[in-house]
């Protein structure tokens, strides 16, 4: 694989160079700004273009725009990688087509696998004929049975969307709209972050009343982290007014439209006022569609030394357990291919044991001292806080990550023992 490595800082530029030859990239051309980059692009081919954002000359934001908009590099899988991690800069880098970004300093497994998920998304195709969109019902299926509001048992942090009733019938029959290809990249997104957090349950709705948004808000609007809105139609737009002048004005929110120039330059002005996003349909892609996922809707992860990482779902109240404490939980835990191997809640017998006492694997046990009663979260469990290299002997194999979503019920703080 030919990459084109583009870093200003020398340096830094090197780490890079050792660490891609490290992971078996072989062919590495380098540049120090987007314009030596732009000369490479120009005179050769490549399959990889990695490149940092802040660069003299040209920037790589500024390279990546070239790109995409050059038929002769258009396909081209880019990585962003920068020390920018902010949403607004996530956001225009959506917006410019680039296909991951990776935060520095990173470890060389953090950087392998942004570069493979690139490399797999820029191969998707994103917009599908419409001769495919609507002789398949296979594509239009899923998509809508797989929204929130038909999956009642999941419960984990999801994005909400608002379509005209015209757009959301024209989904359902699979008609020659971007709409198919907007929410067929949504429900690839989703499920791919799904499989890689089993347990993690993020999802997406679709709705085409004012009143049914404004009632998944109330009622449960916590589990609603991001929003987006068509607003080709005046009420998209009169509900977007409304959100972000009362209702909720800090919840994540963009405004999807066909075309960005198509909008009444007014309407782009008052939209850019209330701190709202405009993305254009056709920006919607598996591989930006996770990136706004994976920034709006995955919890905070805690990463502890012992190689736990802990995702919490839904905030408790009151002290955490500790050693001796009485615990009562509901768990369901998972294999990377996600298939359950303890699920406590459907069989309706929730877990009791005492905290410390060897009971339950050690990362669980470990999971539990980080919540408060009434939390949930998901705990990812490396093998070494499960069951090593060999596993149980029968449901886990040797050398596997569990995923446990947990909800404590209970703590029970035992009475001191009157003779010590």
């Amino acid at each position: 694989m030919k990459v084109l490595l583009v870093e200003d800082s020398t340096p830094l530029r090197g780490i890079i160079k050792q660490m891609l030859a490290s992971l078996g990239y072989d062919e590495i051309v380098e540049a120090g700004d987007g314009l030596e980059a732009w000369d490479h692009l120009e005179a050769s081919s490549f399959d990889l273009l990695l490149t940092d954002w802040n660069m003299p000359n040209m920037s790589g934001l500024e390279l990546l725009q070239i790109v995409r908009e050059t038929p002769s590099t258009a396909d081209m899988p880019v990585v962003m990688l920068t020390t920018r991690s902010n949403k607004q800069d996530i956001i225009s880098a959506v917006k410019a087509g680039v296909n991951n970004y990776v935060t520095k300093p990173c470890k060389p497994s953090d950087l392998k696998t942004k570069i493979d998920k690139a490399i797999l998304q820029q191969r998707e195709k994103p917009v599908r004929t419409p001769e495919t969109a609507s002789s398949n019902p296979d594509l239009v299926a899923p998509i809508v049975r797989g929204q929130r509001k038909f999956q009642p048992s999941q419960t984990g942090p999801y994005a909400l969307f608002y379509e005209s009733a015209g757009d959301y019938g024209d989904l359902e029959a699979g008609k020659e709209t971007p709409v198919v290809s907007q929410y067929d990249a949504v429900h690839k997104a989703m499920t791919k972050i799904n499989a890689d957090f089993p347990g993690l349950d993020i999802g997406y709705s679709i709705e085409v009343e004012t009143k049914e948004i404004l009632r998944l808000l109330g009622d449960k609007g916590e589990l609603v982290k991001m929003f987006l809105v068509n607003i080709n139609q005046p009420n998209g737009y009169s509900l977007l007014r409304r959100m972000r002048f009362g209702v909720d004005d800090k919840l994540p929110t963009f405004a999807i439209c066909d075309s960005f120039m198509g909008l009444e330059a007014e309407q782009r002005e008052a939209i850019s006022e209330m701190g709202v996003e405009i993305l254009e349909r056709r920006q919607l892609h598996p591989g930006s569609v996770t990136m706004l996922a994976e920034e709006n809707l995955l919890p905070d992860v805690q990463s502890s030394r012992s190689g736990l990482n802990i995702f919490e779902l839904q905030k408790g109240a009151g002290a955490a357990p500790v050693r001796g404490d009485r615990v009562t939980i509901h768990c369901a835990g998972r294999l990377p291919s996600g298939k359950v191997v303890v699920d406590t809640m459907k069989k309706g017998e929730p877990r009791t044991f005492q905290v410390g006492d060897g009971s339950v694997v050690p990362g669980l046990d470990e999971a539990v001292r980080s919540m408060q009663p009434g939390g949930r979260s998901l705990a990812v469990i490396p093998p070494s806080l499960a069951y090593g290299d060999t596993g149980n002997g029968t449901t886990i194999p040797g050398d596997t990550t569990l995923s446990f979503q947990v909800q404590l019920l209970k703590v029970e703080t035992p009475p001191p023992d009157p003779l010590v």
